[in-house]
């Protein structure tokens, strides 16, 4: 007789869909049907459905996933769950919460919290919902969610004030209190005005004690609020007043004399007056370049969101602004004399890219207002003499010489492309006859890109020749690139993707084109997947073919990490990846101990065949390339010893290296050298002798076909700045300095090959070679851009030499708060003279300046391919220590009264500027068309098409999509019990709603059997 199966917990199932669902970026919408399916043959209570939502995936988790905002609304729209399921688990991992007396501290789950945006939205949702008197839908609802909102005022305040000494010290642990208290007002606001809400609060259901805790908190929550939002606070003292919730506050929390102080003192930092907004032309043009300085993070959504922000929906003036900024931009890079490369990006950016940004304003724009109007008031504020013409340089031989020759021309036949204008008017805006024409070819589409590379492989490789052009199709072919790659991946077509890819590693203009236009994980995520999942068969013929395919694949991908100094987080790949481990340990020799018996087995098989007189078909057939490329560093480790100890003749190893110079293991290279570089800094007494003739055989061979020859100069540039370091130090050695010069000499043509925000020692000691420190430089750069920013109104002036590294590389160095005390000092000076607004908006654009990491606003990439993944920030930014000086402001004001001003206006604007906004009337549909990427609108507002940027199909098979996700990690609470009471006594028990573990594999086919 058969076993009866094990029915399957509902929490089980619930916490697979849901992490599915999140895992595959389902839209609300499709979540909203497919849950209504899953409810009627899993029923499960909502308290434990919103702690499967809500609790978070990771811990230390930082950045929210806007999905499970949506999934939260849905299932409350649906009764699913009520607010206060919500206000229980939203509590429970938010970091609010203390700890629980039995909690770990320092555990991993203990740090299990939502990140603070999440909290606040919400916060902010449920305020809605029952301002609109939505909810609540039965007493006990009401009832619970007052007595959650009680306590987490009571813990909001009472952390505060007992963390005060610890958050001044630390910003990166105090500044999430901040973000969802005014949330928290709101929704106090929002239930203290909902008749059905007093009433239970009135009725008899809702005990005397309970009532009085609600006032006692209430009362202390008033003072708190008031320092961040005099008027939030106002509004819940009148609804605190008029149902009779005046209670002593509790002064265990705060003191009589210490809240009245507060409430004073914050009451004035609310009152401080605002200076006029100024959108100067200092300010966005100190955005762009942060966005250009190192890996571009140049999202057009991320633009669009700034944009709308700083100009409040004005389209006219984001246009010409943003105009202006690029023309700007591309000027100081000029002035400061940046590399030929940097000047290239800053152009394309400015011709390529800015079109189709204009392209996406302009369906903004109403009649008469038309981007023609725009671009013609951009360019009038650009001098013409920055910006020659080439007709201007046959009067000028100076002028020849001129790197931004023609640029104005460039930028608008591009923009005539895009339809922004006609092509007749480019003769009046240039102010004479433009010698150039649009494209032959005219507009290019992705669409029809990828479709000329799938029938005729060779036009790719045109494609990546025409990608360093300026005439406005560069967007459309870096997109069609990237799709080619994506296809060629999910086909597994090698023969295919080693030619692009070998055309792509050797051409670097090319790699920054195309992160202008999409996210490093679109293009890469393919790229690592394919590598990872590589299966080396010993029966299949050839060898060196398939080593020839995997070295050309993963010289690209090393080419975009030490090229943009990308990790296996940001390229999101899990820890047990092949290109993971070879990112992390791929220099790093393994001992002889901690070596494997199939592992030592290659090892001899590489030594042997190498040094062998019967050459490596053999070794190549036993050993994959994956496991090749983590043995290098040893290999390279053991033959160096061997040498040295003269068990291997140097000849002999120089005639083995000689196959590592063939393309099918010359990626090899870039592991073996790090490798050289990290042991020959050790001084390893004869083996320095041995490692300087690999040097020179590895780096100068004699004889190298064509082929390699540009794979050699891609793998030397990988290493380049590792190897000078070497070399640098080796060099001050006379016994080495003759050998060493040759390979210095070498290595030149390939230094400054990285793309990144970091700063030569060399350009700080420039920066600094007046006697000034760092802060001091800020302070001078902040002086000169308020004195451009207010004769450019007047005249046309060129911008002053601003280094945009410099708050990148000062953040480093001082550490944010020292940096933003300069930001706050200049500012309070320059308001004293007169120039405060022009002061606060430069502060304000250095202040929400991007990065790569920890940056005060997320670049997501939402409308590539692949979104880049939430990587944690490692340290507080310029933005959260501003929120630290906000919270210290009250005690500053009697003090110093004009700094505490300073830091409240800086506040109120960078809030404002960095507040998440929808785009108005501007869908990513329409960004992506103003990129000319063909796409398909559905009609069906449920079709998977509109799952986002991923185009997520759940009507065909979902074998892929639930594959693969494995163990979710934590431990499977039982979660099935469908009675008793919700005690909302001890919010400590919510620790037993348990934890989401092991999921295994969901069969959405049987689930919804409708859908699909």
């Amino acid at each position: 007789m058969d076993s009866p199966v094990k029915e399957e917990p509902p929490s089980e199932v619930w916490a697979r869909f849901v992490n599915n669902c999140l895992a595959m970026r389902v839209r609300p919408e499709r979540f909203d049907a497919l849950s209504q399916k899953l409810i009627v043959n899993s029923p499960i209570e909502g308290r434990f459905l919103a702690n499967i939502v809500l609790r978070p995936q990771t811990p230390g988790y930082e950045l929210m996933d806007p999905l499970v905002l949506g999934y939260l609304e849905k299932a409350l729209s649906r009764d699913l769950i009520d607010a206060g399921d919500i206000l229980l688990s939203l509590f429970r991992w938010s970091k609010d919460r203390p700890y629980n007396n039995d909690e770990d501290k320092n555990s991993a789950e203990a740090h299990r919290r939502n990140p603070p945006r999440l909290d606040e939205l919400v916060l902010h949702h449920l305020a809605r919902v029952f301002a609109d008197s939505q909810r609540p839908k039965s007493p006990p609802e009401a009832r619970r969610t007052l007595i959650l909102v009680t306590k987490w005022m009571v813990a909001m305040v009472d952390l505060h004030h007992k963390d005060s000494m610890l958050q001044a010290m630390n910003g990166a642990e105090h500044t999430h209190r901040i973000v969802a208290r005014d949330a928290l007002g709101q929704l106090a606001i929002a239930l203290l005005s909902n008749a059905r809400v007093v009433g239970i609060m009135n009725n008899r259901i809702f005990r005397k004690g309970e009532k009085k805790s609600l006032a006692q908190a209430v009362s202390t929550f008033v003072p708190f609020l008031a320092q961040i939002s005099i008027n939030t606070s106002s509004r819940l003292a009148e609804l605190q007043k008029s149902h009779d919730l005046v209670e002593e506050p509790l002064n265990d929390i705060v003191g009589d004399k210490e809240a009245n102080d507060l409430a004073v003192a914050t009451m004035q930092l609310q009152s401080v007056a605002e200076l006029p907004v100024i959108n100067s032309r200092s300010g966005l043009f100190i955005f762009l370049n942060s966005l250009l300085v190192g890996r571009p993070l140049t999202d057009d959504t991320t633009i669009l969101v700034y944009l709308s922000n700083r100009y409040k929906g004005d389209a006219q003036r984001s246009t010409v602004d943003l105009i202006t900024a690029a023309f700007d931009v591309l000027s100081n890079g000029n002035n400061r004399h940046e590399s030929q490369i940097h000047m290239f990006n800053l152009r394309s950016f400015l011709v390529n890219k800015v079109p189709t940004i204009i392209a996406t304003l302009s369906h903004s724009m109403f009649p008469p207002l038309t981007p023609e109007f725009c671009i013609t008031q951009a360019l009038a504020h650009i001098d013409p003499n920055s910006f020659p013409s080439l007709a201007h340089a046959s009067f000028d031989v100076a002028a020849g010489d001129n790197p931004l020759m023609d640029v104005r021309q460039d930028f608008l036949f591009a923009c005539a492309l895009h339809r922004l204008l006609p092509v007749e008017s480019i003769e009046r805006l240039l102010g004479e006859q433009p010698m150039s024409d649009l494209p032959s070819g005219g507009a290019y589409t992705k669409g029809a890109l990828v479709s000329q590379c799938s029938a005729n492989p060779e036009r790719v490789e045109e494609l990546l020749n025409e990608i360093e052009r300026m005439d406005g199709n560069v967007g459309a072919i870096a997109i069609a690139i990237t799709e080619v790659v994506r296809n060629l991946c999910a086909s597994k077509e090698t023969m295919s993707l080693k030619a692009v890819c070998n055309g792509l590693s050797r051409r670097p203009k090319a790699l920054d084109i195309i992160l202008q236009y999409t996210s490093p994980t679109s293009i890469l995520q393919p790229l690592c997947h394919m590598l990872d999942a590589w299966r080396h068969e010993e029966d299949q013929g050839e060898y060196q073919p398939v080593f020839d395919e995997f070295g050309a694949i993963l010289l690209l991908v090393l080419a975009f990490v030490h090229r943009f100094d990308l990790t296996a987080q940001e390229l999101g790949l899990n820890n047990d990846s092949f290109v993971a481990q070879l990112l992390q340990r791929g220099h790093i020799s393994i001992k002889q101990r901690d070596l494997t018996p199939e592992q030592g087995k290659h090892l001899a098989g590489w030594v042997n065949d190498l040094f062998g007189k019967d050459g490596v078909d053999q070794v190549l057939r036993t050993c994959g390339p994956q496991e090749f490329y983590q043995l290098v560093p040893t290999f390279f480790s053991q033959t160096m010893m061997a040498c040295a100890a003269d068990v291997l003749p140097l000849k002999t190893v120089e005639s083995g290296l000689e196959y590592l110079l063939e393309t099918f293991l010359l990626p090899s290279l870039v592991g073996a050298l790090r490798w050289m570089a990290a042991r020959a800094l050790q001084k390893p007494g004869k083996e320095i002798v041995v490692l300087i003739q690999v040097f020179n055989k590895l780096m100068r061979p004699s004889s190298i076909s064509g082929d390699a020859q540009a794979m050699h100069n891609t793998i030397l540039s990988i290493v380049s700045k590792q190897l000078q370091a070497c070399f640098q130090v080796l060099r001050k050695h006379k016994q080495l300095a003759k050998e060493i010069e040759p390979l210095i000499e070498r290595l030149k043509p390939h230094l400054k090959y990285e793309r990144t925000a970091y700063s030569s020692v060399s350009e700080i000691e420039t920066w600094t070679s007046h006697s000034s420190t760092l802060c001091q430089v800020i302070r001078g750069n902040i002086q000169q851009l308020i004195s451009w920013a207010t004769n450019a109104t007047r005249v046309l002036v060129s911008p002053p030499p601003y280094p945009a590294r410099l708050l990148h590389v000062a953040e480093r160095i001082l550490g944010p708060s020292k940096v933003l005390r300069a930001i706050i000092d200049e500012v309070r000076a320059q308001t004293d003279t007169g120039h405060g607004e022009y002061a606060l908006d430069i502060g304000v654009s250095m202040i929400c300046a991007v990065s790569t990491d920890n940056s005060p606003l997320s670049v997501d990439w939402l409308t590539s391919p692949v979104p880049s993944p939430h990587v944690p920030r490692t340290r507080p930014n310029l933005r959260d220590m501003l929120k630290v000086e906000l919270d210290e402001a009250a005690d500053l004001i009697a003090s110093d009264p004009l700094t505490a001003e300073t830091i409240v206006r800086l506040h109120r604007r960078v809030e404002a500027q960095l507040a998440v906004s929808a785009l108005p009337d501007l869908s990513t549909t329409v960004i992506i068309q103003d990129m000319h990427i063909d796409v398909d609108v559905p009609s069906d507002s449920n079709n998977a098409q509109q799952n986002g940027m991923d185009s997520i199909n759940l009507g065909g098979s979902t074998d892929d999509m639930m594959s693969g996700l494995g163990d979710l990690g934590g431990d499977t609470g039982d979660a099935t019990n469908h009675g008793g009471d919700l005690d909302l006594g001890d919010l400590g028990d919510m620790d037993n709603l348990g934890d989401i573990g092991d999921m295994g594999n969901m069969d959405m086919d049987e689930m919804f059997p409708d859908y699909f």
